[in-house]
């Protein structure tokens, strides 16, 4: 119950953000083009992931509660781009879960602090 109808846009993307850095972990083993460690299903149901695993839990997470998203990426890297309450901000998953803590500093990024952390 960490949801509620009275929260905004904001505060249930940052609710889904905790969420999936606590209950998921990067995989760093031998992971393939095939592996599920590249899907949602990877990060929902299995609890490991890689950032195209991550982004796309959070994303289809953010899409269920109605709340405009897509991913962007550049050649090494895919991360989150929500818009919140009427702003765009980015949000990295992947890099916000760092082995049990979690750094809020990868959620709700402008496009400038964004680029800061990901060349594109």
């Amino acid at each position: 119950g960490a949801l509620s109808y009275e929260m905004s846009e904001y505060e249930i993307a940052q609710g889904y953000f905790s969420w999936l850095c606590e209950n998921c972990r990067y995989d760093n083993g031998n992971v393939t083009d095939s592996s599920l460690s590249h899907t949602a299903y990877g990060a929902l149901c299995r609890g490991i992931a890689v950032c195209d695993g991550y982004t796309g839990a959070y994303n289809l997470l953010l899409k269920l509660e109605g709340i405009d998203c897509y991913a962007l990426f550049n050649d090494k890297h895919i991360w989150t781009v929500a818009v919140l309450d009427g702003t765009e901000y980015h949000i990295d998953v992947t890099w916000g879960d760092q082995y049990g803590i979690i750094d809020m500093s990868c959620f709700g990024m402008s496009e400038a602090q964004s680029r800061a952390k990901h060349a594109w």
